[in-house]
């Protein structure tokens, strides 16, 4: 068994092959955080949030503050409804990495409101580096764009 193939699988959408791999890989090895991410992947894939959390959070027991689980982890409780979480999460991430462009996005869809001055500022620095991805500066342009809408 291979997480390759079962990586191959999620992306082709073959979800019931994908999670046979996968849930073969934790029956010898109940901890293995990779198997326990993509069975969360593939549960956010399916919109069994309940389900994704439980397997995002398995895997973050395995491999604390691997931002890969952590963002995931916030998205599905973000998608959930659970916003306090969600927002300790991305604190969390960005208290790891100011530099971290999802988790500001993903704090600033939770409310306008938690993207402080300091945050704000954070943005403009890391956009002006010109060492982030086009997809990055979209995120951040969206952001700037809501404050002068805003303002």
């Amino acid at each position: 068994m291979s997480y390759e193939i079962g990586k191959i699988l999620i992306r082709q959408k073959q979800y019931k092959k994908a999670f046979n791999i996968f849930y073969k890989l934790l029956e010898n090895n109940p901890n293995d955080f990779k198997a326990n991410f993509h069975l969360g992947k593939i549960y956010y894939d399916l919109n069994d949030l309940n389900k994704c959390i439980f397997y995002f959070k398995k895997s973050n027991k395995s491999q604390p503050n691997n931002p890969n689980i952590l963002f995931n982890l916030a998205l599905a409780l973000q998608s959930t409804g659970k916003i306090e979480e969600a927002k300790k999460i991305y604190l969390n991430l960005i208290s790891i990495n100011k530099k971290d462009i999802k988790s500001y996005y993903g704090l600033f869809n939770l409310d306008i409101k938690n993207i402080t001055n300091e945050y704000y500022q954070n943005l403009e620095s890391i956009f002006k580096e010109n060492k982030v991805s086009l997809y990055e500066k979209s995120l951040i342009n969206f952001i700037f764009s809501k404050f002068a809408k805003k303002n």
